[in-house]
């Protein structure tokens, strides 16, 4: 019995000394095997500014000569955007095509219930904020008229620019 406990013993020896010898040599057969794995994105920032108008037909009539400016008129901004934003407005023609050099500041704006401002051919800050998604920013546009000096006839206005930027 004694030489089979021995015996025993020895392969149970043999057998540890050949795991040993496997874990040093492949350190990897120890260790649980599993499959990992990472994404990445790069997201950057994201502004997109929407108009809801391409151009704009002012038709004044007797009383809007008399009263000195046309009914206004709304375009609605819609802003999206994954971080802060400025909205600003400009023109960008001193003067409008017409009978008479119709002056750009003419062109009067405002945004929800502030006054009209002239419009301008440096950038003028309309809003501001922060992340949007398709949120609706009105902006209001109304024609200075002067019965001195609006003489029949067409007058055209080249662009009217809107820009989202960062503040």
């Amino acid at each position: 019995m004694r030489r089979r406990i021995h015996g025993n013993a020895l392969l149970l020896t043999q057998s540890l000394i050949a795991l040993l010898l496997i874990l040093l040599v492949c350190p990897e057969a120890a260790a649980q095997s599993d499959d990992q794995s990472r994404f990445a994105i790069p997201v950057g920032e994201v502004r997109v500014l929407e108009l809801d108008t391409e151009i704009t037909f002012f038709a004044p009539g007797v009383a809007e000569v008399l009263a000195g400016r046309t009914t206004e008129q709304t375009w609605n901004m819609v802003v999206s955007s994954n971080t802060d934003w400025v909205l600003t407005i400009r023109g960008t023609d001193e003067y409008w095509d017409g009978p008479w050099q119709k002056p750009v500041s003419d062109i009067m704006y405002r945004y929800g219930t502030s006054d009209f401002i002239p419009l301008s051919t440096e950038p003028t800050v309309v809003s501001s904020g922060d992340r949007a998604d398709h949120v609706t920013y009105p902006v209001a546009f109304s024609i200075s008229l002067n019965m001195l000096k609006d003489i029949p006839g067409d007058y055209f206005y080249g662009y009217v620019v809107f820009e989202l930027a960062s503040p």
